[in-house]
């Protein structure tokens, strides 16, 4: 039985589109894309790309107008905000399928772009993107995926990309997730204090309590041992992250060795208490107004 979104002949929609008439197959998008809401219809764009990508240039071009429309032409939790993902899976797509260095890759750079974008679901679409490209290319994907852990918001899609449902089994190796955790670590406890209030700085703090444990599903003693090195870190927030990751992971089974060993490390770094002897308080507007 066809799926739900091939039911009004998607091919055929796509073809009319690609021929110059689009008013079709966008209206099919608005319908079915499933926005406004909660969760956008991602197999209706995964698939609607797909069958774009097979109309070779004339699909590409149209991919492309999508992916460029701006807010205005596609607003923020609107029906037609599910073109704009259609493009961005487009470029996941496109990255996936291709057969060089995913490093050099152009669609990839391309999708680092959109992470930085205002609309919430198009943010999300690049996540799901990428899973596609994971999916495809497997730990590759995962080793390439480095160039993204210098910036924020660039460093938490990659990390919420690798432990999506759909995308996780695709990593075979440790050591890849591991790296890409540590990177973006590093980011958080080396940034200026001025980054501490953006929304990409605080996205990426989110995630270090969140990826850890579904990393440590799988990979229970390399994740612990990585809890336990940062531990010692003195970036408050960071520490709260370990410490949320560490409930998280005791809840869902892990291994109580490995998670004694987080907690000690913790409780060994940190920082004395202040004494109550020479805290005077706050001392703002105390002085002679």
């Amino acid at each position: 039985m066809p799926r739900p979104e091939t039911l009004d002949n998607l091919d055929a929609l796509v073809r009319e589109a690609c021929a110059g008439d689009s008013a079709a197959l966008e209206r099919h998008f608005i319908k079915r894309g499933g926005l406004p809401g909660p969760r956008p219809n991602y197999a209706l764009a995964r698939d609607a790309a797909s069958a774009l990508l097979a109309q070779g240039q004339a699909g590409r071009r149209y991919l492309d107008q999508l992916a460029g429309l701006d807010e205005r032409a596609a607003p923020d939790d609107s029906a037609r905000e599910f073109l704009v993902l259609v493009g961005v899976m487009g470029l996941g797509l496109r990255a996936a399928r291709s057969t060089g260095e995913l490093g050099s890759c152009e669609p990839i750079e391309s999708l680092q772009g959109y992470v930085e974008d205002s609309r919430r679901h198009v943010r999300d679409a690049v996540h799901v993107a990428l899973a596609e490209v994971l999916l495809a290319r497997e730990d590759a994907a995962v080793d390439a995926f480095s160039a993204w852990t210098d910036g924020y918001l660039q460093a938490e899609a990659v990390l919420r990309a690798m432990t999506l449902p759909e995308a996780e089994r695709a990593v075979r190796e440790a050591e890849g997730l591991i790296a890409r955790l540590d990177e973006a670590f590093t980011l958080l406890e080396k940034a200026p204090r001025a980054h501490e209030r953006s929304h990409g700085y605080r996205a990426l703090v989110r995630a270090m309590a969140d990826v850890p444990p579904r990393i440590g599903k799988r990979f229970s003693a390399q994740v612990g041992a990585w809890l336990e090195r940062r531990a010692s870190t003195r970036v408050p927030e960071l520490r709260e992250a370990i410490e949320q990751a560490t409930r998280k992971l005791r809840r869902q089974g892990g291994r109580a060795a490995d998670l004694g060993a987080v907690q000690r490390a913790l409780d060994a770094s940190a920082p004395p208490p202040r004494d109550p002897r020479s805290y005077v308080g706050p001392t703002r507007k105390r002085g002679k107004r």
